[in-house]
């Protein structure tokens, strides 16, 4: 049985304890399908994992932003940041591009208000569950804020749409269907959470990044070494080497200094522009920073770690 894996027999749902990998393993498969050893096809599998991200980034940033080459560097980030290579020891997290088609899924929606939309990103969001677990839970915040605030925006239409059944009827339909999708992979989760419990926030808070987090570089940078002590009196440092590069962290500044001004000054920047769906965007971006980073003690974390699932997570 895939779940019982034997390496701590008799101890059953050994795989509930962790990510599952399920969801990327098609890939995987495919190498050992066609002849390569257990470690060659893992090699291709990483290498397949950061052209997946890369493309569907690529893909949505050029969608989002109507500019191939911010779509380029922001692909880049998503896909190759330090903050990316840091996490080698966790190669669990790579599979992540069900994110950018999640988020686009959800932005189409915003849009246009099918129910195909709303579908394909919900379906993105189990696929990630599927790919990596704990990804799947953080993804569900922005995503969820994205879908409110877009629904939010478009009341007025969506008054309209929602007199109409059959329209009604698709929307419960996405999500139903989305909720029977994700039952064979969550179902062993609940038992292994019946019996080993869950943790407590006061475990968890100390992993949960800061200020100085986002400028903690992984060893080894050849610009940035500077920075690759900034963390080090952290319990498990290693789980705060998030800093992306001068580049990244430069450009998130510039991009929401701007989306602030134009929110707070709209009528007189007349020159800057942003498409209604991008405020919304830049909106998440910013609350979900909150929602995910810790001063000193205190994190907004905590009203998040009180949601059904969440508690699991070490």
């Amino acid at each position: 049985s895939f779940w019982d894996a034997p390496f701590m027999f008799p101890e059953p749902a050994i795989i509930a304890y962790s990510d599952n990998l399920v969801g990327s393993t098609p890939f995987y498969s495919l190498f050992r399908i066609f002849g390569s050893d257990r470690e060659t096809s893992f090699q291709f599998w990483v290498i397949t994992m950061y052209v997946l991200n890369y493309s569907c980034a690529y893909l949505y940033l050029n969608w989002q932003f109507k500019n191939k080459q911010a779509a380029v560097l922001g692909a880049l980030v998503f896909a190759c940041s330090m903050a990316i290579q840091s996490q080698m020891t966790h190669v669990q997290t790579f599979p992540r591009f069900p994110i950018p088609l999640a988020l686009w899924m959800a932005m189409l929606f915003i849009k246009e208000l099918k129910p195909i939309y709303l579908f394909g990103s919900i379906l993105m969001v189990v696929y990630q569950f599927y790919c990596a677990i704990y990804l799947g839970f953080f993804l569900l915040v922005p995503i969820s804020m994205l879908l409110f605030l877009g629904l939010l925006s478009k009341r007025k239409l969506l008054l309209v749409f929602i007199k109409n059944i059959k329209w009604l009827g698709l929307m419960g339909g996405s999500v139903i269907l989305n909720i029977l999708f994700i039952l064979p992979l969550m179902l062993p989760y609940y038992k292994r959470a019946k019996l080993a419990g869950m943790n407590s926030y006061e475990n968890i808070v100390g992993t949960l990044p800061t200020i100085r987090s986002f400028f903690y570089s992984q060893k080894g940078s050849f610009l940035w070494s500077s920075l690759s002590e900034v963390g080090s009196d952290y319990p498990a440092p290693w789980d705060h080497q998030i800093f992306t590069g001068g580049i990244a962290i430069i450009s998130l500044i510039i991009f929401i200094t701007i989306l602030g001004a134009v929110y707070l000054f709209k009528k007189k920047l007349n020159s800057i522009k942003f498409q209604s769906s991008t405020l919304i965007f830049g909106i998440v971006i910013i609350i979900t920073f909150l929602l995910f980073t810790r001063y000193q003690g205190f994190s907004f974390y905590q009203v998040l770690f009180k949601l059904p699932g969440f508690g699991s997570m070490r």
